[in-house]
């Protein structure tokens, strides 16, 4: 048994660096598209006078900011598990070992169930810390310089397409705005969940801890 889980440690450890290199991939495909779909938009406008095209990068753009984020979320549940299996090399006897793919199974069920619950007195949500995100008085910086990439990619776009639009709310500007705004909130929640919330390194290892520690 011993044998499977120190096995299984490098086989994670592995599948981190897949994930970030993922994140990494995202994000520079994300700038370097948004660079060179803008400025065949600013040739091709001069043309036919369609600012909508400033918006083409959009569609690129979001879908990979939310995925960035959900491969986040991915990361941080697969480090709280890797904890458990470093504490199980200390006491061995601490904590029910099934296996990644079967522990996830349970983890995912209780998540759907509800019963990870992240207690309120281990919550820390205030103001504070939402100041602390957006001035990067953070020690996950990473994460929110991130967002802030995708964001100003996002806001490049709006504002080529709002400088060159001859009327400012079209639908296409209108859908722009819709699916930035979305995106900047609900990525930012999840900025919030990362750091300090139930998606967090610390939240993640409490979670496992409750599903995998021997009663």
């Amino acid at each position: 048994m011993r044998e499977l889980w120190l096995k299984e440690l490098e086989l994670l450890r592995g599948e981190l660096h897949n994930l970030k290199h993922c994140q990494i991939s995202f994000l520079t495909m994300s700038v370097t598209a948004s660079t060179v779909l803008l400025g065949l938009a600013m040739k091709l406008s001069k043309g036919n006078n369609n600012p909508s095209l400033y918006l083409i990068p959009l569609l690129l753009v979001i879908p990979a900011w939310w995925v960035f984020f959900d491969k986040a979320t991915t990361i941080t549940r697969i480090v709280g598990y890797y904890k458990i299996l470093e504490s199980m090399h200390i006491n061995e006897n601490k904590y029910n070992y099934y296996g990644w793919e079967k522990s996830l199974e349970i983890f995912r069920l209780n998540q759907e169930t509800g019963n990870l619950i992240w207690p309120e007195y281990l919550k820390n949500r205030t103001w504070k810390n939402m100041f602390s995100i957006i001035f990067f008085r953070t020690t996950h910086r990473y994460w929110v310089l991130n967002y802030y990439v995708y964001f100003g990619l996002s806001l490049v776009s709006l504002s080529m397409y709002f400088k060159n639009a001859s009327e400012l709310f079209t639908m296409a500007g209108i859908f722009g705005i819709s699916f930035v705004l979305l995106s900047a909130l609900w990525n930012f929640r999840m900025t919030w969940h990362l750091i300090y919330g139930k998606y967090s390194y610390r939240a993640n290892t409490y979670f496992w801890d409750r599903i995998l520690r021997i009663n």
